[in-house]
């Protein structure tokens, strides 16, 4: 590799606990934002009734609908409501979801060895 790489910190990370144990926790997901916001995605389908304190906001995509919920909300930092932190995130997260079925559609169509 020529030239310096630049390891800038991005915007939004996908997260998840990576020891699964059997438990609901396995089905948990997490945005974090700029390494300081950390934001629960809570997928209704699977966590139909979730009994949530902090801010949060419902959303959907092509039928599936989704909480995002923060746990760490440092969103003024980057002069943003908590609101409007939490539909960047959500604009985010779908276009994540829109990669990822474009990448399972295009591996089922791959033949096999």
């Amino acid at each position: 590799m020529k030239g310096i790489f630049s390891f800038e910190k991005p915007e939004f990370l996908l997260a998840e606990i990576p020891i699964k144990t059997g438990t609901i926790n396995d089905n948990r997901l997490f945005i974090v934002h700029q390494g300081i916001s950390l934001i629960e995605i809570i997928h209704t389908d699977i966590f139909p009734n979730p009994q949530l304190l902090n801010f949060h906001k419902k959303f959907s995509y092509n039928e599936v609908e989704f909480i995002l919920a923060y746990h760490t909300d440092n969103s003024g930092y980057y002069n943003l409501s908590s609101e409007e932190l939490l539909d960047k995130a959500a604009e985010w997260y779908m276009k994540y979801v829109i990669w990822e079925n474009k990448n399972i559609d295009r591996n089922r169509n791959l033949p096999l060895n």
